[in-house]
Parts: structure tokens; C-alpha cells; sequence
């Protein structure tokens, strides 16, 4: 009868046995009766037998009746229909079928040929059912205007050509109407899914589909319910069995991990011999594991931030894919766009869910429909077209070669973050691989697929790929996995090898540092999960470089992602801040790691975390561990000045692409630095509006503190500036940012 029985234990372990006799008689149409008399085979499957005794199911259910209330429903008005539905026999089965249906608005007849209704019923003992509960629970059928014929024997011969339907069922009789008997053994058949017989419009169960023998109340009142459905089904003329693989009992996909739980047997029934006192049952249901699987919110700081299991996950991102613009768009996408994308819940699902993959297809979707908000990935998507821009690209063969064998990719994030291990890394490869190593500044596109943007990101790619083949086809080396996740997955035919496998085959540079044995907690880049060969490598070269390795509890195919994943920090700091702080508490040893992004995200958030790159080129591992990473506006100087200084070193050449705005000096505290730094404001920015501000007059002064205010939208987004002028240059007193458009107009004199 799929009873929530998982709430309705809850309920009543919480002692709150109103509650839980609401959830019983809302799928049970005769709780007085079940409740008391209930064979519970769904006890053999308690995931509690396997720590202990299973739930004591039926003797809760009892508990609802003894200690549980609920008032009487008027229910809905019934909506009358013309079609009449005949219902032989007054046991439990004939009885739910004939009130479902009441309730539906069909005209029931039922006949029974006793004196009352009840069937097996009447048999138990007043001890198990006394007969005022019985009376009291049959007399719901004559309250639903349901015709009650009684001391009447009818068969079905007599009945169907009369009626629109007609459900059979004799109870413990199991006497074989005529019309039915259709073989010498006085057998007949029964569709198992639909109860449907052989003669049309018939249907038949309760005690009938049972062993001889056998006996079970829930099983004949769930044969009242579905044959209800089948029947209102067959009156519409549509099909009796489509869509019904979860009417009967069915195993579920849920798992329970029952790991350190301890075994407890039942709790004894001490005061009454049959059923629960109030603070026995309270003590059974408190045994009650709850099942829920949760294993992917456990380890995912974005599902637990928002209390959300997969089922209701899922739900709320279809439900987000079909809202218009508005309010209510902005905050479902809010949740959608707070995943990293990471896979991990993948990895611990049982089921191999992927949450991830739906959010990324569901940014995707609103993106295609216009109904993602351009703001949302505005600040990466702007960070990788300036990675990509001229002033930061570069794609050429080594010094003095025509051609190469292999092409250095570092990636955008260790060009902004480090720009000195490029310029040393590619150095050495050159080295070691015969000069035959040409060198890519830009960046894989990356952000633009996590935005969903495809479009964007599928342009990217093609923009690659065509360098790349104007490289002559090399293998590309790669230092971020990312990148290297990216080319693999969205490039094929291109040939990439991991930088740490190269220094694996070709040897570490002989001043590097030795680690004498100190211990470094190693952090797997989420982008790395599947790996294996990379985190081999890594491993290896940093026991070969003296460390001791520290594994994560969640390393390798199930590490966590640092919380940059999916643009996560540029869409809710408050779970980054959950997610980051739950990686770093993980270890009270430094982390080493080989992405960029997780050795900055770490340290901005005060863990001391080493790139691999630190080990092999650092010089003091102390002040590489606490040091915090530039903030955005210099991360877009290192990539200027990286390009401006290898075509100066290597190439011989000069360029020079500033912007008039950029010879605007400003002026910025430390306080006002991270003000900007938090609300992804660049220098650049703040430029823009002051030398906008300066050549065209548009700023306001304000002659109680003499600052000067200006904005200035050159984009989606507008920047403000509170300045005042100084003989080094603006001195910037606040800055901040929005997605409203300031219209200027005049006002009629």
C-alpha cells in the first residue's frame, strides 16, 4: 500500500502519534481495522534486521490507533459519474474497491450474503477486533452513499450486463462463480497486474489470488485499491496495464549505509502483553534507521549546504528549467549554478548519479533559452577572454626553430598566479626535449563550458585546435589538469602527455629543493579524478624530491574539489567558505598539490598549501606555503608582463598594447584592495571610470567630504568610483559594482 512508514515511525518516535495516524489513514482506507490485525510482510525487509531485530512494524501501527487522533475529514464533494460499478462480497478487498471508487464518483452497488459486511472479519476475536471498531470502520460505506444490499447471493452472471464493471470477490468462500469456471478444475485466470478476468469487465481478487490457507488482510486491501484503478481505468478505455511497475511491491534503488550502526534488539512489550505502552513504542521507533542513502551529502558541502537529497534535487532543478524570468528564476539558479561539477557525488552514489552532468546540461539549457542571467559568470567569463585576449596570447616554436615536437600549455591560471615557474619550466623543457618545444599562452575555455555557454566554449576549443595545427600537430604538455581534462575530453586527436610525467621520464632539475623528510598532505585536483598516471607521477616525484605524502581521507578518484570548480566562488562565497574550510580541517600538515587554483584557493583561505612547482623551483617552502596568491588585478598584469618578457628573453621582441585609460595613476589602500578584491573589481576598471569621468565632466562632487563620484557601464556591469585627486595620482575612497543601468535624461523645465 507503499504506506510512508518511514515518517510515520519518525512521527511516533518524536512521540507525535497524531501525526503518524494522519500518515497511516492516509493510504490505508480502514486504519481502525489494519492497524490492529496488519500481517506486515513488509517487516522481513526492515533494513534493521541486519543490526539487530527488524521494526516491530504492525505493533507501531497499533500504537497509532491506542495513543493517536485525528479528526473526521469531510473530504472533497463528490463529483457524480453516470457509470455503475457492482462490487460482490463484503470482505476487505470488495470493501476498498468499493469505496475507492465511491470517492472517484462512481455509483457502487455492493452485495454481500450475510447480514453485514466484514467477510473473514467477523471471525476474530473481540481481543484482536472488537466488533464497535469493525462497525465503526464498515460504516464509512454506507456514509459514502454506497448501496449496501446484504443477505444477498448474486453472481456474475446476474450482474454484468448490467452494470459498467464488476469486481468479484467471495472472500474465504472461495466459491468459483459459474460464469468464471470455465475448466474442469474450476480454476480461472486473473490478470496478475490488472485483476481483469477472462470475461470482460470482470475483475476479481482478495482471498481468491491466496494459497488455500493462507490469509492476509494487506494483501487484500491492496487488491481493493489497484483493481479500483484498473477498473476506473477500464471504464475510460484506456489501458489497464501501462505505468503500473510500482503498484506492487517493488525493491528500490535505496541504500542505507549501515556502517558503525549498533545491533539493537526489539523493544520488549512489558506493560501489555499485546500491543506498546506510549514510552515503549516511542523506545521502538527510536530504533528506526531512518533509510536514506545521503551519501553524496555527506561528502558534498553544496547538497548539505542546501538540504537537498538527490530525489529532491533532481526535482528542483526540472522545476527551475520550466520557471519564466523573474524572482523566482534567480534564486532556483542560484542552487543550479552552486555546483562545482566535480563528479565526487558520482563516485560515492551507489547508484552512479551524477549531479554534476545534470546541472552542467541544465546550465546549458537556460543559457540556449535566455533565461540564465549574463551576471551570474560574468567575472570568469570576462577573466578567460582576457586570457585569451592579444594582450596575453602567445603561440610560437622555440627560439631559432621551425618547427616542434612537442607545445608547453600552462594553462590561465598558473600564467596569472606564477608567472616565473612558466618562464623556468619552459626553460627546462627546452633542455631536456632538444629545443623542440614550442610554447601556448591562453586558456582552455574552461569557464565558459562550466557557465554553460557552449557556444562560447565549443569556440574556444576550435580556436586551440587550429593553433595547434598550425604548430604542425606536437604532443601537447600539459601543467594544469584541467586543461589536460579538457583537451582529453573535447580533443581527441590531439596527442597529451602531463608535465609531471615528462619530469618523471626526464629527471628533476638538480637544484631543486629536498624535502628531508617533512610531511605534505597531498590534495588530488577534482579535474584529475580518473588520472591515474598523473597522480601516480606526483606522488612519486614528490617522494623523490625527500617529502613524506600524507593521503586525504577523499584523495584520487574520490577527491573533493578546492571549491573553484563550476565557478562556485564567483556564485556563493557562503558555500565556498563551507566547502574550503571542510578540505582544509582534513590534515594539520601543509597540502601539496598540482593545480593552481586549489593551491591558492587554499592558502587565500589560510591553509599552508604548496604547488608541486614550489618544490621543485621554490627556494623557501615556509614563505611559498603562507603566501597568498595575487589578487585579479595583478593576476591579469602576470599574464601581460609573462608574454611581454618571454618575447623580450626568447624572441627578441617587443609589444606594447596599453590602453589610454591604464596611464590613469590610482591610489588604493589595503582595506579598499580587498574591498575590490571580494566584489571582483579590477584596477582596470576603476580606471576606466576615472579617465571616462576626467575627459567627459560625467561625475558628481560631493561638497561635505569633496570627493568626486563617477560611473560607468562598459559592459553588463556598472563600476562607481569614489575618488579624489592627488598629485600622485586618485586616491580611491570606495568602489562597487551592480547590474543596473543608470539612464540619464533631462527633466522638462
Amino acid at each position: 500500500m507503499h504506506v510512508d512508514v518511514r515518517a510515520l515511525i519518525g512521527a511516533v518516535a518524536k512521540g507525535d502519534f497524531d501525526k503518524a495516524l494522519k500518515i497511516f489513514s492516509h493510504t490505508i482506507p480502514f486504519p481502525g481495522i489494519i492497524g490492529r490485525i496488519c500481517d506486515h510482510p513488509c517487516q522481513k525487509q526492515c533494513k534493521r534486521k541486519e543490526v539487530g531485530d527488524a521494526l516491530s512494524i504492525s505493533a507501531l501501527e497499533r500504537a497509532c490507533l491506542e495513543y493517536g487522533s485525528i479528526s473526521e475529514e469531510s473530504g472533497k464533494p463528490i463529483r457524480e459519474k453516470t457509470q455503475r460499478i457492482a462490487v460482490i462480497g463484503g470482505g476487505l478487498s470488495g470493501l476498498t474497491v468499493a469505496l475507492e471508487l465511491r470517492k472517484k464518483g462512481y455509483r457502487i452497488t455492493l452485495y454481500e450474503a450475510a447480514d453485514a459486511l466484514g467477510g473473514q472479519l467477523r471471525t476474530l476475536s473481540p481481543d484482536i477486533l472488537p466488533s464497535s471498531i469493525l462497525l465503526r470502520e464498515t460504516d464509512k460505506i454506507v456514509k459514502a452513499g454506497i448501496s449496501v444490499q446484504l443477505n444477498t447471493t448474486v453472481t456474475v452472471q446476474d450482474l454484468y450486463r448490467d452494470f459498467d464493471a464488476v469486481y468479484y470477490g467471495p472472500g474465504h468462500t472461495k466459491v468459483i462463480d459459474p460464469l468464471l469456471r470455465r475448466n474442469a478444475t474450476g480454476s480461472f485466470h486473473i490478470d496478475h497486474v490488472s485483476y481483469h478476468t477472462e470475461i470482460e469487465g470482470v475483475f476479481a481478487g482478495g482471498s481468491l489470488r491466496l494459497s488455500p490457507g493462507c490469509i492476509s488482510p494487506i494483501s487484500s486491501v491492496a487488491d481493493g485499491y489497484r483493481t479500483a484503478t484498473s477498473i476506473d481505468r477500464y471504464v475510460k478505455k484506456v489501458s489497464l496495464t501501462a505505468s503500473r511497475d510500482h503498484e506492487a511491491p517493488y525493491a528500490t534503488e535505496l541504500y542505507t549505509n549501515i556502517e558503525g550502526i549498533e545491533p539493537l534488539p526489539a523493544v520488549p512489550m512489558r506493560i501489555f502483553k499485546d500491543r506498546y505502552s506510549r514510552d515503549e513504542a516511542i523506545g521502538e521507533a527510536g530504533r528506526c534507521l531512518q533509510c536514506e542513502c545521503m551519501e553524496c551529502v555527506k561528502h558534498c558541502g553544496y547538497l548539505a549546504y542546501f538540504d537537498q537529497y538527490p530525489g529532491k534535487c533532481l526535482r528542483s532543478i526540472s522545476k527551475n528549467l520550466i520557471l519564466h524570468r523573474g524572482f523566482g528564476m534567480r534564486l532556483a539558479t542560484k542552487f543550479i549554478n552552486a555546483c562545482r561539477l566535480c563528479g565526487l557525488c558520482r563516485e560515492v552514489c551507489p547508484t552512479d548519479l551524477d549531479l554534476g552532468f545534470v546541472n552542467r546540461e541544465a546550465r546549458r539549457i537556460m543559457v540556449d533559452s535566455g533565461n540564465m542571467p549574463e551576471a551570474f559568470h560574468y567575472f570568469p567569463i570576462r577573466d578567460m577572454l582576457f586570457s585569451n585576449s592579444e594582450k596575453c596570447t602567445l603561440t610560437r616554436h622555440a627560439p631559432n626553430m621551425e618547427s616542434s615536437r612537442f607545445l608547453f600549455f600552462p594553462g590561465c591560471q598558473l600564467t596569472a598566479s606564477r608567472p616565473d615557474y612558466v618562464e623556468k619550466t619552459y626553460d627546462y623543457l627546452r633542455s631536456k626535449l632538444h629545443e623542440e618545444v614550442g610554447l601556448m599562452l591562453r586558456c582552455c575555455g574552461v569557464p565558459a563550458e562550466w557557465a554553460g555557454r557552449q557556444e562560447c566554449f565549443l569556440e574556444e576549443i576550435h580556436k586551440f585546435s587550429m593553433l595547434w595545427k598550425n604548430m604542425g600537430c606536437p604532443t601537447v604538455v600539459t601543467a594544469c589538469p584541467t586543461c589536460h581534462h579538457v583537451l582529453k575530453e573535447n580533443l581527441s586527436d590531439i596527442p597529451i602527455e602531463s608535465l609531471w610525467e615528462i619530469f618523471e621520464r626526464t629527471g628533476l632539475p638538480p637544484d631543486a629543493q629536498r624535502g628531508g623528510g617533512h610531511v605534505l598532505a597531498i590534495h588530488d585536483s577534482c579535474s584529475a579524478r580518473y588520472e591515474t598516471s598523473i597522480q601516480d607521477s606526483v606522488r612519486r616525484l614528490i617522494t623523490q624530491l625527500g617529502y613524506v605524502i600524507e593521503e586525504l581521507p577523499l584523495n584520487r578518484t574520490k577527491t573533493e574539489c578546492c571549491g573553484y570548480g563550476g565557478l562556485l566562488y564567483h556564485i556563493n562565497r557562503e558555500v565556498t567558505q563551507r566547502v574550503i574550510t571542510d578540505r582544509i580541517s582534513l590534515s594539520s600538515a601543509d597540502y601539496v598539490s598540482y593545480c593552481s587554483n586549489c593551491r591558492d584557493f587554499f592558502a587565500r583561505y589560510g591553509k599552508p598549501s604548496l604547488h608541486l612547482f614550489d618544490l621543485i623551483f621554490g627556494k623557501n617552502m615556509r614563505d611559498e606555503a603562507f603566501h597568498r596568491g595575487p589578487g585579479y588585478s595583478v593576476r591579469n598584469d602576470n599574464r601581460i608582463r609573462l608574454k611581454a618578457s618571454l618575447l623580450k628573453r626568447l624572441w627578441g621582441a617587443t609589444e606594447t598594447m596599453r590602453e589610454e585609460f591604464e596611464t590613469t595613476a590610482v591610489l588604493i589602500s589595503p582595506q579598499m584592495e580587498k574591498k575590490m578584491e571580494d566584489q571582483c573589481i579590477l584596477v582596470e576598471d576603476v580606471q576606466r571610470v576615472i579617465h571616462h569621468a576626467e575627459r567627459t565632466g560625467n561625475k558628481v562632487f560631493n561638497p561635505d567630504n569633496g570627493h568626486f563620484m563617477a560611473h560607468l557601464r562598459p559592459e553588463i556591469i556598472t563600476y562607481w568610483v569614489e575618488y579624489t585627486s592627488e598629485p600622485e595620482g586618485y586616491r580611491i575612497h570606495n568602489a562597487y559594482s551592480h547590474r543596473l543601468q543608470i539612464i540619464e535624461d533631462e527633466i522638462p523645465s
